[in-house]
């Protein structure tokens, strides 16, 4: 898991979704789905703008924290996670 920047959303890495928290808040959670397999690990760029997450399926993605969209271009495989 880990926190944005600001403090105000919370990443958390799942099977595969990736769910975006914003703690006390009444929403539900932003579901984002991209990874074949389980999300390992979450990390935010510094501005909060966007975050990358790795899977056991070795990919790496750079999601847009405002709408969950990646862009297939900047998916990156990897040799293990």
């Amino acid at each position: 898991m880990a926190w944005d920047p600001s403090g105000q959303r919370l990443a958390s890495p799942g099977d595969p979704a990736i769910c975006i928290w914003t703690p006390g808040g009444h929403q539900a959670p932003l579901r984002i789905h991209g990874h074949d397999a389980t999300v390992t690990a979450v990390a935010w760029r510094p501005d909060g703008q966007q975050f990358a997450s790795v899977s056991v399926d070795h990919t790496l993605r750079i999601w847009d924290a405002s709408n969950g969209t990646t862009d297939p271009a900047i998916d990156y495989v990897i040799g293990s996670v």
